[in-house]
């Protein structure tokens, strides 16, 4: 079959409105159909662009989750210590004002339990007399505080034990809490994130640790 050829040529309009031919062309019809056809996505390149998509959203995703949930494990541990520092200086801060040696005897420092608690007294409306027991106990994981008045007398009840510091496990150096040699008390504290479950990768010991004199 023969195919129809069509010419088209092409003019230059100059500006004393004369055209100019420049130049001819022939094109077939099957030219003209290809040039004025659009042409579409077709459904299997459809599937695959979303199947690529979804992999970059899922891989994306994956990572997001994984950095957050490492910034919630840094954050965590972050407080843990924090509020550790925080209650060893809230304990340095009673130590110093407490005695070594002294009458009655309640108002010594004492450390008991097995290193694992201390006790001893404080002058809580300076007339420098020591008139309030402290005590500070290791309960488990968790190291808790209580006080009571002593003067005058009759001894007080002692209040509700209150929480200074939780995640508390064993020193990995063997030492106790709380140790009174040659009139100065160190304390050494060691935290767990996990105290359930043994130290590792993800579940460090964080140590943090101390020395305080007495006033006397």
């Amino acid at each position: 079959m023969r195919q129809k050829i069509k010419e088209y040529q092409l003019y230059d309009y100059s500006i004393d409105s004369r055209r100019r031919c420049i130049s001819s062309v022939k094109l077939t019809h099957f030219t003209l159909t290809h040039l004025y056809t659009k042409t579409a996505f077709t459904l299997v390149e459809v599937l695959v662009a979303l199947a690529v998509f979804s992999l970059v959203i899922a891989a994306t995703g994956e990572t997001y989750i994984s950095i957050r949930q490492a910034w919630q494990r840094q954050r965590a541990t972050i407080d843990l210590v924090q509020n550790a520092r925080w209650a060893m200086e809230f304990m340095e801060n009673e130590v110093r004002h407490t005695t070594a040696t002294g009458n009655p005897g309640w108002a010594r420092l004492n450390v008991f339990a097995g290193g694992n608690a201390i006790d001893f007294s404080i002058d809580s409306d300076g007339d420098n007399n020591a008139d309030t027991q402290i005590q500070y106990e290791r309960n488990g994981t968790i190291l808790q505080r209580r006080q009571r008045r002593r003067r005058p007398p009759p001894p007080g009840p002692w209040r509700t034990w209150q929480e200074l510091a939780n995640f508390i496990v064993d020193n990995p150096s063997g030492n106790d809490i709380f140790n009174f040699t040659g009139g100065v008390l160190t304390i050494e504290l060691t935290l767990r994130p996990n105290p359930a479950q043994p130290a590792g990768p993800g579940n460090l010991d964080y140590t943090i640790r101390t020395q305080v004199r007495p006033r006397n």
